[in-house]
């Protein structure tokens, strides 16, 4: 659907993207959807029961995810269960999740994606930081006993530094800094016993509204 945010109008067709899915082979790969993309509003402003309803019978998504309206800020609780009322389809909290928030986030959702929250203390640039993330360690069936192995998966973000193409690349370090600070965080989360990992080009502000399929 349609979404106005900080980036304007975001106007991705989820028919182009499924149809190119398969396309290039990746028909079978688990695929998880934002049911309102972090920051954004609906356009059209349908009721959120409607939106997961028509989400799920159109794409069969195999997790939706769940974002705060702004960056790091806490999920609504309340958000969660109205999508879990009229789906049976795994829910995500995409942001928020930190030390603090995790067990009350992973009463309701059935996992989490945790990216800001496991870093040296808790900022958005720095890498990650490995007893951040054995403190997330609670008790947490679904595809993801099978796939990740365990109830409720916290996955861990690595954030890949600026690209060459990217306004914020750093020159001077090169590509040598953006693999030595990924193999950096990629560690620190594999020590201490995060779940999954998921990797993201995230430091490439601003972002295109509408990337291109590639």
């Amino acid at each position: 659907g349609a979404f106005a945010g900080v980036y304007g109008i975001n106007n991705v067709s989820p028919g182009d993207v499924e149809r190119h899915r398969y396309e290039v082979g990746c028909g079978k790969i688990k695929t998880m959807t934002a049911v309102i993309p972090e920051g954004c509003a609906q356009l059209a402003e349908r009721p959120l029961k409607e939106v997961v309803k028509t989400l799920t019978f159109n794409l069969n998504p195999d997790t939706l995810l769940v974002y705060s309206s702004n960056p790091g800020s806490v999920i609504d609780i309340e958000q969660v269960k109205e999508i879990k009322a009229v789906s049976n389809t795994p829910v995500f909290a995409s942001n928020g999740v930190k030390v603090e928030t995790v067990e009350e986030i992973l009463s309701v959702c059935d996992g989490c994606i945790v990216a800001t929250g496991i870093k040296v203390d808790g900022e958005f640039y720095n890498q990650v930081d490995v007893t951040r993330v054995r403190q997330l360690k609670v008790e947490r069936k679904t595809w993801l006993s099978d796939v990740i192995g365990t109830e409720k998966a916290a996955i861990g973000v690595v954030h890949f530094k600026a690209f060459p193409s990217d306004p914020l690349y750093d020159a001077e370090g090169g590509l040598e800094a953006i693999v030595d600070a990924a193999r950096k965080d990629l560690l620190a989360l594999q020590n201490g016993g995060i779940d999954a990992v998921l990797f993201s080009n995230e430091f490439s502000f601003p972002y295109e509204p509408k990337p291109a399929l590639e």
